[in-house]
């Protein structure tokens, strides 16, 4: 998991019980070890795990979500990604 001062502090209700993150709606997930996700989390100063799943282009609006929605625990990169998802 992420370092609880990257922690998002907005954690949804429907992701209280999964792992303590927000629901966003995210275009796409990628997995921690796709090159792209790497690099552009490296850049912020995050490193990630292989297994961790990261959404892209991801926003708050889940109401008309056109992609997947998940709990994701650091949102500080948003809408370019949000990390540490499921």
């Amino acid at each position: 998991p992420p370092p609880p001062i990257l922690r998002t502090t907005s954690t949804s209700p429907e992701c209280a019980n999964i792992n303590q993150g927000e629901l966003m709606c995210c275009r796409g997930t990628l997995a921690g070890d796709v090159q792209p996700v790497v690099f552009l989390a490296a850049l912020y100063g995050y490193y990630l795990n292989p297994n961790d799943v990261n959404g892209i282009n991801c926003d708050s609006n889940l109401a008309t979500c056109p992609g997947v929605k998940v709990c994701c625990q650091v949102t500080g990169l948003k809408p370019l990604l949000a990390l540490w998802c499921q």
